[in-house]
C-alpha cells in the first residue's frame, strides 16, 4: 500500500494514530520491503515521512534495524538516497553509527557520485 497513490496516504494518517506497539508492528513489516518501497517514486516519499513521524528511541531503533541492511543498495537510487538523508536528518547519531560508518568507509566514491553526493555534503 505504500506505493500506492492512495494507500501510502492512508498509511501515513493510520500510522500517526497507531499506539507505540501497533507502530512497532507496523514498522517491522516493512523488512522486507525497503527496497521495493524506497526506490518507488511514491514510495520512497511515503516512506521518508514514516521516518519524520517517529517519536523515540525504540520506534527509530528498530526502523534502523529495518532499513539497514538495504541501505547499501538505496543510497545509490535517486529516490532511495533521500531514505537515508532522512535518517540522518532525523535521527541521532549514536543510533545510526553503521550507517555513518558506512559513508565514510566509501567518501571518496559518494563525493564523486551525483546521486550519493547529498549524503557526504550533509552538516
Amino acid at each position: 500500500m505504500l506505493v500506492d497513490p492512495y494507500g501510502n496516504y492512508f498509511c501515513q494518517k493510520i500510522f500517526k494514530v497507531l499506539d507505540f506497539d501497533e507502530r512497532l508492528v507496523f514498522i517491522s513489516k516493512l523488512k522486507d520491503s525497503v527496497e521495493f518501497i524506497g526506490t518507488d517514486q511514491i514510495g520512497a516519499h511515503c516512506f521518508q515521512n514514516l521516518i519524520s513521524y517517529l517519536c523515540n528511541v525504540e520506534e527509530k531503533k528498530l526502523m534502523f534495524s529495518v532499513v539497514q541492511d538495504s541501505i547499501k543498495t538505496i543510497i545509490h537510487d535517486k529516490l532511495g538516497v533521500h531514505i537515508v538523508e532522512r535518517l540522518i536528518i532525523c535521527f541521532e547519531e549514536i543510533l545510526i553509527s553503521p550507517l555513518y560508518q558506512h559513508v565514510i568507509d566509501n567518501f571518496v566514491s559518494y563525493s564523486n557520485d551525483a546521486t550519493t553526493l547529498c549524503i557526504v555534503s550533509i552538516n
